[in-house]
């Protein structure tokens, strides 16, 4: 998985991550994106919480192209929860 944060927002008290998506270089229909891109939000989770798991943390996933967006909101609490959904997707796609 490749990816990159568009923008951070960084506070005290949480992490705002905004990505921007053109789907200039993809085949997915504008309204599959969240799916397409939702493997994404827990990696991105799962590096900003081990570098501060005490914040919380909040997604969104906008299309520059439509009136797509959608947002994702995590705390302290979800870590495991999200670290097993990242584990369980590494493993689907290792043994493809």
């Amino acid at each position: 998985m490749v990816g990159d944060i568009d923008r951070l927002l960084v506070t005290l008290d949480r992490y705002q991550i905004i990505n921007y998506k053109t789907n200039g270089f993809s085949t997915t229909l504008t309204a599959e994106l969240p799916d397409h891109y939702r493997p994404q939000k827990p990696a991105y989770a799962l590096a900003l919480l081990q570098h501060d798991p005490d914040r919380k943390l909040c997604a969104s996933l906008r299309s520059t192209d439509a009136a797509v967006e959608e947002n994702f909101d995590w705390d302290t609490s979800e870590y495991p929860e999200t670290e097993s959904e990242l584990a369980t997707m590494i493993e689907l796609v290792t043994e493809s």
